[in-house]
């Protein structure tokens, strides 16, 4: 099973919201996909079920698994895939 580095990389969104993406570079490829997303607004905190949510994508990556999220060679691409995906 291939060892993976998690980055959280953030982006201004709106006024007073921001994305927070959770990361993963697959160290073996240097391949990167993001896992989650989640829409953060000023003065809250975030909530253990983003947590949660995101160690459920790690432990559910399958190099088999047809259905699995595209990776990609760049963060900047993998964002920027993410982003188109869900309209961001």
């Amino acid at each position: 099973m291939p060892l993976f580095r998690r980055s959280e990389v953030w982006r201004s969104y709106e006024e007073s919201r921001a994305i927070c993406y959770s990361c993963v570079e697959n160290l073996e490829t240097g391949r990167f996909r993001v896992c989650t997303a989640d829409f953060v607004e000023h003065g809250a905190s975030r909530v253990a079920n983003q947590e949660r949510y995101f160690v459920e994508q790690m432990t559910d990556w399958s190099p088999d698994d047809p259905e699995q999220p595209q990776w990609f060679d760049s963060l900047a691409a993998a964002i920027a895939a993410h982003d188109a995906e869900f309209e961001n």
